[in-house]
């Protein structure tokens, strides 16, 4: 095994695939760790759809100087093929950026998300994605895997539990995760 193979030694090592050698190997891929691949329903929007709404939403910005929120609401709706309400967009200028607001309009909603099915191996490689991005550049990816693990499992804190395991947990796996929000039950009455 060569030496850009060898398990890096920080207790729970993660591991994607080598593109080069096609071999399992321990490194990181770009502030990620990845072992499969998921299905293109499951991947965030591409960086060009984004660009498209970041725009948009900022040429709207600059349009609630002059017009309503309703009339500039109704033309980013057109323009960018998703619903937006004149009171939402009101409320997201001057306090959410416009590619924040670019990546909620992405995101479709829990009951969509749900319809995807994911398996369990691809909500342990979600919660992998979301646990393993670090840094301002991925925040809008960690989301975006959040929100359709949280869309695909029963418990109520779903992705939280990555950062807020049941007590006597320390450092919870992506595996373990997914075995808490996927054992829950919630109680019928």
């Amino acid at each position: 095994m060569s030496p850009l193979c060898e398990r890096r030694g920080e207790g729970r090592a993660r591991r994607r695939l080598d593109e080069a050698s096609a071999r399992v190997c321990d490194l990181p891929v770009e502030g990620t760790w990845s072992k499969m691949q998921l299905r293109s329903e499951l991947l965030p929007p591409s960086d060009a759809r984004l660009g498209e709404l970041t725009e948009i939403v900022s040429d709207g910005y600059d349009r609630l100087r002059y017009d309503a929120p309703d009339d500039v609401a109704s033309a980013m709706s057109r323009r960018a093929g998703i619903a937006i309400s004149g009171e939402d967009l009101d409320g997201w200028a001057g306090s959410i950026d416009a590619r924040a607001v670019a990546a909620l309009l992405v995101r479709p909603p829990r009951h969509v998300l749900r319809t995807l099915a994911a398996t369990h191996d691809e909500l342990v490689e979600l919660a992998r994605r979301f646990m393993g991005l670090a840094g301002a550049e991925h925040l809008g990816d960690a989301d975006w895997y959040m929100a359709v693990f949280d869309g695909n499992v029963l418990h109520p804190a779903g992705s939280s539990l990555a950062f807020h395991p049941p007590r006597g947990t320390r450092d919870p796996t992506p595996e373990r995760v997914v075995e808490w929000a996927t054992s829950y039950r919630p109680i019928q009455l």
